[in-house]
């Protein structure tokens, strides 16, 4: 091999090195230094992107009686107890969440994490929190649809049928509906649609055989207009992702301001239960590492 020849695949190696690395599973948690650092003397002012399922100023008014989480609580006691001005911005459409998220303007967001990755074009941001539903629940799954009245009684069933799943920036009916489809073995005719409620409506009209939608779209989203979770049989369930969590980009926010955030939150997660507008408990982000698949597409 010429000298010039044995130089391009040194580059070319080097180049799908570097991407085989950008690819590789990391945890999204975010872990403390074991360092402690002395009691801050200065506020710490946050600006975060909301875009929460369970948030009254972020949801759609059909189901607003169970998505009617209020963060002013959180943000008294974070003020008046840590010296934290914790500023929220909120966002109704995904698409103006999404493009202020992926335009670097906030030093974080309060949302499904997958979200917040496969928009932003960094790995940089990490899970300083999870926030549970109001039943207390912090995890989000995917889950396989039929009608009632399908003759289709297991996943297995779907192999050449038409399927609807979710689009790439949702985790849990695009990579976790995929990854589960493929360890059993089932080769369904994929069509990907952007909501929920759209794949819903395709199902109802008999032009799909099933749906992969997320756990919480027929009682927590837009679908209730359409439908009821009796309307439907639920063939499968994929594994389970945090749902909504708190997260900081480390690029922009140091360690060090990013532990003394996740103290605080932590802290004020007992006290904000004496406050019924939150709706839901904080908790410490549960381990999560997004697929290499997922990563690779990022």
């Amino acid at each position: 091999m010429s000298l010039r020849g044995t130089a391009l695949l040194v580059v070319a190696l080097f180049i799908s090195g570097c991407a085989q690395w950008r690819a590789r599973p990391f945890e999204t948690a975010f872990k403390a230094p074991k360092t402690s650092f002395p009691i801050p003397q200065s506020r710490l002012e946050l600006n975060l992107a909301v875009n929460d399922i369970y948030c009254a100023e972020t949801s759609c008014s059909c189901v607003r009686y169970i998505a009617n989480r209020h963060y002013e609580a959180l943000q008294r006691l974070l003020d008046q107890k840590y010296g934290i001005d914790l500023k929220l911005t909120y966002f109704v459409e995904s698409y103006d969440f999404d493009r202020a998220v992926a335009g670097g303007k906030f030093d974080g967001a309060i949302s499904k994490p997958w979200r917040v990755y496969a928009i932003s074009g960094t790995d940089s941001f990490r899970r300083i929190a999870d926030i549970a539903d109001p039943d207390g629940n912090r995890w989000l799954r995917g889950m396989f649809i039929v009608k009632k009245d399908s003759p289709i009684a297991k996943l297995e069933d779907l192999t050449g049928k038409r399927l609807a799943i979710g689009e790439k920036d949702v985790y849990e009916k695009h990579y976790a509906a995929l990854e589960l489809l493929r360890s059993r073995g089932v080769k369904p005719r994929i069509l990907e649609r952007a909501s929920c409620l759209e794949s819903i409506g395709l199902l109802l009209d008999g032009k799909i055989a099933a749906a992969a939608i997320s756990d919480y779209a027929l009682y927590a989203s837009c679908a209730v207009d359409i439908a009821k979770d009796n309307d439907f049989k639920i063939l499968a369930k994929t594994k389970q992702i945090p749902l909504t969590s708190i997260m900081l980009d480390l690029s922009k926010v140091s360690k060090e301001d990013a532990t003394r955030f996740q103290r605080a939150l932590l802290s004020a997660a007992s006290p904000l239960t004496a406050f019924s507008s939150f709706h839901g408990r904080i908790l410490a982000p549960a381990p999560w590492k997004p697929s290499e698949e997922a990563l690779k597409d990022k």
